[in-house]
């Protein structure tokens, strides 16, 4: 369990991260200063860090406050690994609404189209996760057009090692890499071969590199806005300007800056 002191610190700290004036700046590289030196031992503590340096390093004071997040978010990859050498369970922060967090792996059934590009791009980074896999029987219907053998067995056969036959096919090439290799292969239209793959319900294990991480992922920028006053709230957004004036024009994006920004504002 967490010690109280470092609760208390990251309460002070939630509670300042809204308080935009100079001495606040100040408490808040002090509190910064002194969880840098704390151990955090406990999930929903260390998730509960994170956000909060996530919400300073969108909104910073100055350049010495955002400096000093930073720092602290690229410590988080060094925090995980100290809780996996404790052997800490740290399947919580594969949760969906925390996944992402650097040091740690993304899991989910990603669609066909998204694996494609992690294997064009990533392909080190990322494995089918078989202990989250569900149902085998989807296997049965999809992997004899890769393994014309195996359509026997799945027939006849109560618990098909399809691990086994997967490994006795693939040879050296990864298991992901050879079930796309062979789904390239299938005289089928593009969408078909992603129902196919969709239809086995894999799910995929991502670990990006930190700077991929929804920790340290960040758009390059020349010129860095320091926030002086409070955010804007709801009750001074005025929806009926906002609505009938003209709509903000649109930029179609060249297609690796598509991709960044997709990978910054996509789902975790």
């Amino acid at each position: 369990m967490p010690r109280a002191n470092t609760t208390h610190l990251i309460d002070q700290l939630d509670e300042l991260k809204n308080q935009f004036t100079s001495q606040a700046a100040g408490r808040i590289l002090r509190l910064l200063e002194q969880l840098s030196r704390k151990n955090l031992n406990d999930i929903d503590t260390l998730v509960r860090y994170h956000e909060i340096l996530l919400f300073l390093r969108a909104y910073p004071q100055n350049g010495t406050s955002l400096r000093a997040t930073e720092k602290e978010l690229r410590g988080f990859p060094n925090r995980v690994s100290a809780l996996r050498e404790q052997e800490i369970d740290l399947s919580p922060l594969e949760d969906p609404e925390v996944s992402g967090i650097g040091g740690t792996s993304v899991v989910d059934t990603f669609s066909f189209y998204i694996v494609r590009w992690l294997l064009q791009r990533h392909a080190s980074q990322v494995a089918i996760d078989w202990e989250w896999f569900e149902d085998e029987n989807r296997l049965a219907t999809t992997w004899p057009r890769f393994m014309p053998l195996l359509e026997e067995d799945a027939l006849v056969e109560a618990n098909v090692p399809y691990r086994e036959w997967l490994r006795a096919a693939r040879g050296r090439t990864s298991e992901l890499a050879w079930l796309f290799e062979c789904l390239n292969k299938l005289p089928r239209a593009e969408k078909e071969r992603a129902e196919l793959y969709d239809s086995q319900k894999l799910y995929v294990r991502w670990r990006p590199t930190f700077n991929l991480s929804r920790t340290g992922l960040r758009i390059a920028t020349r010129k860095l806005f320091y926030h002086r006053g409070p955010l804007i709230q709801r009750r001074d957004i005025d929806l009926v300007k906002e609505l009938t004036q003209p709509p903000p024009q649109l930029q179609k994006l060249p297609l690796a800056q598509g991709e960044k920004a997709w990978l910054h504002f996509r789902d975790p």
